[in-house]
């Protein structure tokens, strides 16, 4: 372990001198070791969502350690900077994706791979200070191996910066406070020049009364009244009228010695309209009266921000409940086909022989065996039927239930079957093995009812995609007849929801090859 961190050590750390202007970057937002806040766990939940991914974190990478301002999935505040994936992230011209660290030579023996927390699956992009320096990252993490789309880096992406304009808001604060703090007590002439310049709205308003007291040009601009307006108003003519209860109750802890408070709210504007708010109020003293100095932050952008990612989310939830509608639709189509073209059509034929039977006393055995037969026949349909309502759920095992379809058409002596795969089939979500079975169910019942063949070979294959391939020396069919059964619709129909190509050669006494194949980037574990 000493070895492995010795060496690690070594081809990670960047230029002393670049590290050195990172560090002090860090170090001047003064965010290291500070407690949790709302803002940065409401930014690392987003990310958790938008990714997928059950860990996720907003990571700080200081001199010997990386330290997490906010995580999702995760129980310890820092962790060694030998180790960490992050580190590697800061050297990136732009993120870092590793989709399977356990095949990855930097990553291999890394002891958060083989440990406890098992990191299989990473991607990271860079939270980048104004000065251009990399602080840390915004990262998601995996006990297993998937992919990550554009669009998903896009919004961690967005997220890394919504971090940065938080330091830069929380670095500013500390110095406005402390310029206000400073100005207030020194000079109240200079206050007022500082107050009535600021390019944040600012009001100070009587304690006592409420009444605004004062009131600056970045105020005026942003909220529409005139300074008139705002000094013959107080502050509720401002505040939501359904403010939540707890923010009143923050705000009254100012008189129970807090220094400051801040919260989100909002504002009414003079045209009816609000102002998405994140407030900072101080006590002060401003000329003799007791007072509060309030700052407000526009947060217009983070509740863009929000509302896109809940529109996408409510997108993608419509999209699955479409897809799984139209699937039970399949279903249900599939099986009233299989009762009334096999099922009905036997026990009709059964009921004919039952009735000619009771006539026809010298045909009469004959009748009753033919009878037997096709009930007989109806039960094995029904078996069959039966048997294709796989049940869905995570515990499905693929190869297995292909096996003992297999094996139903080898008992029958329909044809013989020479099945090959990959091993690692199993690791591909439920729903698309279940997918894939149904696929390949399909195909098959093709084959019996129609085909005529002797022998099939079928084949899977999982790469970067699904491949499934299945050849039959049956008597083929002309594959410009539009005419297709319900079965290759389905087929066709199970492929194009997962984005596939399904492809079909055959020819009149030439047998039929069906090939499909799925991408696996647009499967969501």
């Amino acid at each position: 372990m000493a070895a492995f961190l010795k060496l690690f050590r070594k081809n990670v750390q960047p230029e002393k001198q670049d590290e050195e202007k990172r560090l002090d970057d860090l170090y001047a937002y003064g965010i290291l070791d500070t407690a949790r806040e709302e803002d940065f766990e409401e930014l690392v939940a987003l990310a958790a969502q938008v990714s997928g991914c059950p860990i996720a974190t907003i990571s700080f990478v200081d001199r010997n350690r990386q330290w997490f301002k906010a995580s999702k999935g995760l129980e310890v505040s820092e962790t060694p900077r030998e180790i960490s994936f992050c580190t590697h992230t800061l050297l990136e011209e732009g993120a870092m994706i590793i989709e399977d660290a356990r095949q990855d030579e930097r990553f291999a023996a890394n002891p958060v791979v083989t440990g406890d927390m098992q990191i299989i699956f990473y991607a990271g992009t860079p939270i980048i200070s104004t000065n251009g320096h990399k602080l840390g990252t915004v990262c998601v993490i995996d006990h297993k191996k998937r992919t990550f789309s554009d669009e998903q880096l896009a919004a961690l992406k967005i997220i890394a910066k919504q971090v940065t304009h938080l330091l830069d808001l929380r670095l500013q604060n500390k110095i406005l406070q402390e310029r206000s703090q400073n100005l207030v007590s020194e000079n109240e002439k200079s206050f007022d020049a500082y107050f009535a310049n600021d390019v944040l709205p600012k009001w100070i308003y009587e304690i006592g009364t409420l009444r605004i007291l004062q009131v600056n040009d970045a105020s005026i601009g942003k909220y529409g009244f005139t300074k008139e307006e705002f000094l013959n108003s107080t502050v509720f003519d401002f505040r939501d009228d359904k403010e939540p209860l707890h923010i009143h109750q923050l705000v009254q802890s100012l008189n129970t010695g807090e220094s400051s408070v801040r919260f989100e709210t909002r504002h009414k504007k003079k045209d009816g309209s609000y102002l998405p708010v994140e407030v900072l109020l101080s006590n002060i003293t401003y000329k003799g009266t007791p007072a509060r100095l309030a700052t407000m932050y526009d947060l217009t952008q983070k509740e863009l921000l929000l509302q896109q990612l809940r529109a996408d989310k409510k997108k993608m939830e419509s999209k699955v409940y479409e897809a799984a509608h139209s699937a039970r639709e399949q279903e249900r189509n599939y099986i009233g086909k299989e009762l009334h073209d096999n099922i009905n059509q036997v026990l009709a034929s059964t009921k004919l022989y039952l009735e000619l039977a009771t006539s026809a006393t010298d045909m009469k055995d004959d009748l009753i065996k033919l009878s037997q037969k096709n009930v007989e026949l109806a039960m094995k349909e029904i078996r069959h039927l039966s048997k294709s309502l796989v049940a869905h759920n995570e515990d499905f095992n693929l190869v297995k239930a292909l096996e003992e379809l297999i094996n139903s058409y080898l008992v029958s002596n329909q044809f013989t079957i020479a099945f090959s795969g990959t091993e690692n089939i199993e690791d591909v979500p439920a729903d698309l093995k279940i997918t894939i079975f149904r696929i390949i169910q399909e195909a098959l019942n093709n084959v019996s009812k129609h085909a005529e063949a002797s022998s099939v070979s079928l084949d899977i294959s999982y790469t970067d995609h699904i491949a499934i391939c299945i050849k039959d020396n049956g008597k083929g069919f002309d594959t410009g007849d539009d005419s297709g059964g319900i079965g290759l619709k389905n087929i066709e129909n199970r492929v194009q929801f997962y984005n596939g190509s399904l492809q079909i050669n055959s020819a009149n006494g030439k047998g039929c090859t069906l090939y499909v194949e799925i991408p696996m980037d647009v499967v969501a574990y």
